[in-house]
């Protein structure tokens, strides 16, 4: 099975981000992939969001992947919600989602509300 390291691939979203008063860090993605099973690869990102005041959320957040192949195209996306009640400013999160090819470019990550 290879366990390949994508980290460099992953491009944040900063305008978005700040406009939410919120920021990712210690984002990671690794690829899992067996060539001799039928699975399909599956990409797991990892990470921080963090509040850029302190504050609590004023609203629910939806953290957005989107994953992009050599020819530019948008081959898989997954999404996470952070709740603003049980948000204190810091939270850790992970996404796991299967995607068709193992030629993995660019991991988009921006939040919204």
């Amino acid at each position: 099975m290879a366990h390949v390291d994508l980290t460099s691939a992953i491009e944040q979203m900063e305008m978005m981000e700040e406009k939410l008063g919120i920021t990712f860090g210690g984002l990671s993605a690794f690829l899992d992939h067996d060539e001799d099973d039928d699975w399909e690869p599956t990409l797991t990102v990892t990470g921080e969001i963090i509040s850029t005041s302190g504050d609590p959320l004023e609203e629910d957040i939806e953290i957005k992947i989107a994953v992009y192949d050599s020819q530019g195209r948008v081959v898989a996306k997954a999404s996470e919600y952070i709740d603003e009640e049980s948000f204190a400013g810091f939270d850790v999160f992970d996404v796991s989602l299967e995607t068709p090819v193992a030629d993995i470019v660019k991991i988009r990550i921006f939040p919204v509300k």
